[in-house]
């Protein structure tokens, strides 16, 4: 739950997590700050050499620091009887992020709670006991509650000592979670991700492209046949853009789906047989990690595996082949081992389906 749908709410406990993340909001200014105040309206765009920017920015950025610590405050009230916050130190000098919630309970100086006199104000009525009336009419217990009140008044909070309660826990030795796409370059995959059917006002993403690829080809394994027009409504920016973008974008992907589902050499991935997954999760786990995924296709024959990732890409050359092989090999080295544990076999391959190239490239082997 965000903190902002717990505001009002109550629990007996509370779980903070991630207290050394650092609010991106705080961190990096805008590419514009406009400011409209009774002297008029003023804009200053982002720029090393602005000082007027700056000056904004660090007013902006001040104000967007107290909102972060409010939200903290709200974060933390909604405990009834425990509280826990988790976040990790980094190593060095400051081992707390900066203006992270962390960073805001190491930099606190908390201050006695009894320095000042309690005064109700309008509208709010203030309780004590014991009842400063009743004990007037006690005599001597009016100096016993005094001592006991300047004792308390006396007493100084040790600071070193709070300051040491929020000090680390020992790292644990559970396992670390990754996904198998995280053993892929991730800037070459960005660079797929780059608009590919393009209309005034709108496009499709290569993204969307291949999720689209994936769907229909899902559904054949599964019914040996795809409603194009029907998935395609899952997609609003397939369903929003021109008539002539989608249009387009409908004879392209019928074009290579139907390319691919033709060739009798890959009559084998997309068979309805008892051995033959879609869309397959799975959590292997390896040395110090679990690893989780999805696999688009795995089929099991004759105690052998074969695993065969879907991707959407046009091969230009030979070097760029072998390039995108080289790319995605870590990942389908993964699914391999996976299958190979899943399953108990001795043998897994691991191939490549480039659609719009209609070819399937053996990439690797267990």
């Amino acid at each position: 739950m965000t903190v902002h749908k717990a505001k009002g709410l109550e629990f007996p406990v509370v779980f903070l997590p991630g207290m050394n993340q650092q609010p991106k909001s705080v961190s990096t200014g805008p590419r514009a700050i406009i400011e409209d105040n009774s002297g008029g309206v003023r804009m200053a765009i982002k720029d090393s050499a602005n000082p007027v920017y700056d000056e904004m920015w660090e007013r902006e950025r001040e104000e967007l620091r107290r909102e972060h610590q409010r939200l903290l405050y709200v974060a933390m009230t909604r405990a009834r009887d425990h509280l826990i916050m988790i976040g990790s130190l980094a190593n060095g000098k400051t081992p707390h992020k900066q203006n992270s919630w962390l960073s805001y309970l190491h930099e606190a100086k908390p201050k006695p709670l009894f320095d000042a006199k309690d005064i109700s104000q309008p509208g709010s009525i203030l309780y004590a006991y014991p009842d400063s009336a009743s004990v007037r009419a006690k005599g001597e217990a009016i100096s016993a509650c005094k001592t006991e009140a300047v004792a308390s008044r006396a007493e100084k909070i040790d600071e070193e000592a709070l300051i040491k309660n929020l000090s680390p826990i020992p790292r644990s030795d559970s396992l670390e979670w990754k996904r198998a796409t995280a053993f892929i370059e991730q800037k070459k995959e960005d660079e797929l991700r780059e608009p590919s059917l393009k209309g005034e006002g709108s496009s499709i993403s290569p993204l969307t492209r291949g999720n689209v690829l994936h769907r229909c080809l899902e559904d054949f394994t599964k019914t040996v046949k795809y409603d194009l027009s029907r998935i395609i409504r899952e997609f609003p920016d397939i369903e929003t853009a021109k008539k002539e973008v989608k249009n387009l974008f409908i004879h392209d992907a019928n074009s290579v789906l139907q390319a691919v589902l033709a060739r009798k050499e890959f009559a084998w991935i997309f068979e309805r047989d008892p051995g033959a997954y879609s869309e397959l999760p799975f959590l292997y786990k390896r040395g110090r990690s679990l690893i989780s995924g999805i696999m688009d296709r795995v089929v099991i024959k004759d105690r052998k595996g074969f695993v065969i990732d879907y991707k959407a890409i046009l091969i230009e050359n030979e070097g760029a082949l072998t390039a995108w092989k080289d790319h995605y090999r870590p990942q389908l080295n993964i699914y391999c081992e996976a299958v190979k544990e899943i399953f108990k076999l001795e043998n897994v391959e691991g191939y490549l389906l480039f659609l719009d190239s209609n070819r399937l490239e053996l990439t690797a082997k267990t």
